[in-house]
């Protein structure tokens, strides 16, 4: 059967876009490597392909997606040029725009009590603003749909959460956020945790898998391997839920092949659930091989189903494993050894001997006497 005509950026493509990226993330053979990029901030690019004289940055987000349809597999939400402006926000903070570039001229605060009032500001704030998920979704959806219909079949690459920890330096500048965590850690912890759970929420609100196909291709694996009546697929679900999920098991899997540091094996760890896991990144330090849990290396399923055998076969293991995973949780990563640790660093680079001061180049959006505080 002839392959309906799909979008090629070469005439010898033989896969789609997205089988060509689906594949390329599994490591699988692909047609040629997926382009990935973000053109947004390339006006050559965008002269090159619309064939205009293009001086500076006068090009539209339209003309950008189409570039992004014509020359990339993949992409993150373009964003177009945004001019050069100085105003003050809502909080008091006066911003210079520059493009995609924005510095914090000034703040409304200047000392560690007006960053610690700040922050109590807006934690009543995020604790009192409506949240509806439903309404959240269906922006979203509106948003991605009206992307896709203008870079046709490119795979949208989208980072729908912030973090609360950037959020919190940028916003007291880096010399006051380290001032107020070595005097007041609890205020900041707070504003962090309830910024990124607002920021949770939303990501499974928007969670949709019209949008994102990954859920129905593991659906069609499933059946192609004959066993969709062993396994179930939840989907995403809210972090207060969680933990009946991973305490409702014996064992937890978690084997990505490439993993920085691994945030689902101390959830099951907290949940005292030993952890199988691929040996690689943070989780071979999270997770203790023999102790609290088992290490196999990526793409071995052979090993993967040994180490699995051994919990059937041993009926004591998981229970003994998964009280020992617990004990480390408790002692490495709870939330005040985790700030006792972060304000440890901090202590450490204030004790420094100081260095002499490097004199930054005049940045021509600040007016004589201002100060740059840095790129947010």
């Amino acid at each position: 059967m002839a392959r309906a005509p799909f979008d090629r950026l070469f005439e010898t493509d033989q896969l789609t876009k997205r089988e060509r990226v689906e594949r390329t993330l599994r490591l699988q053979p692909v047609d040629r490597v997926a382009l990935h990029d973000q053109v947004s901030f390339n006006p050559g690019v965008i002269a090159l392909y619309t064939g205009r004289d293009v001086r500076g940055f006068d090009y539209t987000y339209q003309e950008i997606g189409q570039v992004i349809r014509r020359t990339l597999d993949a992409c993150f939400p373009p964003a177009a040029p945004r001019g050069s402006a100085r105003e003050t926000d809502a909080d008091g903070f006066v911003i210079q725009r520059d493009q995609w570039t924005t510095w914090t001229v000034s703040r409304p605060f200047a000392d560690v009590a007006g960053a610690r009032a700040y922050l109590l500001h807006k934690m009543r704030e995020l604790r009192q603003a409506p949240f509806d998920p439903d309404a959240e979704r269906a922006r979203h959806r509106q948003r991605m749909q009206s992307l896709q219909q203008l870079i046709g079949d490119t795979v949208i690459i989208d980072y729908s959460i912030s973090v609360g920890f950037c959020d919190c330096w940028s916003r007291l500048g880096l010399e006051l956020f380290i001032l107020l965590y070595d005097e007041d850690p609890q205020v900041v912890h707070d504003y962090i945790e309830l910024h990124a759970t607002r920021d949770l929420r939303r990501l499974h609100a928007i969670a949709d898998p019209a949008l994102s196909p990954e859920l129905g291709t593991l659906q069609t694996l499933a059946a192609e391997l004959g066993v969709t009546q062993h396994v179930t697929f939840t989907g995403a679900r809210p972090p207060d839920e969680l933990y009946k999920y991973y305490s409702a098991g014996n064992v937890v899997v978690t084997t990505p092949w490439y993993e920085p540091f691994g945030l689902t094996p101390l959830e099951a760890m907290a949940c005292a659930r030993p952890v199988v896991g691929a040996a690689v990144g943070g989780i071979q330090y999270t997770v203790r091989d023999g102790l609290t849990g088992l290490l196999v290396p990526p793409r071995a399923p052979e090993q993967l189903a040994a180490a699995l055998r051994r919990f059937l076969d041993e009926k004591r293991l998981a229970v003994t494993m998964g009280m020992a995973a617990r004990a480390r949780v408790e002692k490495q990563f709870s939330w005040p050894r985790v700030a006792e640790r972060v304000a440890a660093v901090y202590r450490g680079l204030m004790a420094e001997q100081p260095r002499p001061a490097v004199r930054l180049p005049h940045h021509p959006s600040a007016q004589p006497g201002e100060a740059v505080y840095g790129a947010d």
